[in-house]
């Protein structure tokens, strides 16, 4: 018997409708490991029989900052709210970011975004094969590709 029994009715449902009762194989720990959360906060993630766990991988990277940290939060609200969604087109935004990467890394010359991993695979190494005198960087887990000349 499971120690579990919120985690334990989810993946039993869950098998019957993906594989290893998992969205992605990463995901699947086992029958008495895998983990459904609940909330996330800071660093902590609660999952729904209400044990709590670090993650240390903050979401595999994006996370730096922790969960629902309210700045971050707000911000996003607040451009979700004034500005909208991913729309595939370019907006003020875009150059601003690359202006604060700049301050921070004064090597970098120019940076081109990506809205999947996929886009990023691509950036990355189809014009290593095309253009192999342009030096590619992937820089900390960032989706986005940066040029150097130097």
């Amino acid at each position: 018997m499971s120690n579990k029994p919120n985690t334990s009715a989810l993946l039993k449902e869950a098998h019957t409708l993906m594989p290893m009762g998992v969205a992605d194989s990463y995901r699947y720990w086992g029958e008495d490991n895998t983990v459904f959360l609940k909330s996330m906060k800071g660093c902590t993630i609660t999952d729904v029989d209400d044990q709590t766990y670090i993650d240390f991988r903050l979401a595999y990277g994006p996370i730096i900052l922790g969960y629902r940290d309210t700045r971050v939060d707000q911000q996003v609200i607040d451009a979700i709210t004034n500005i909208g969604t991913i729309s595939g087109f370019s907006t003020p935004l875009d150059a601003e970011v690359v202006r604060l990467l700049q301050e921070l890394c004064p090597n970098i010359e120019k940076v081109r975004f990506a809205n999947s991993g996929t886009e990023g695979y691509w950036e990355r190494f189809v014009p290593l094969v095309v253009s192999p005198a342009v030096i590619r960087l992937s820089w900390w887990k960032v989706a986005s590709t940066v040029y150097t000349t130097r």
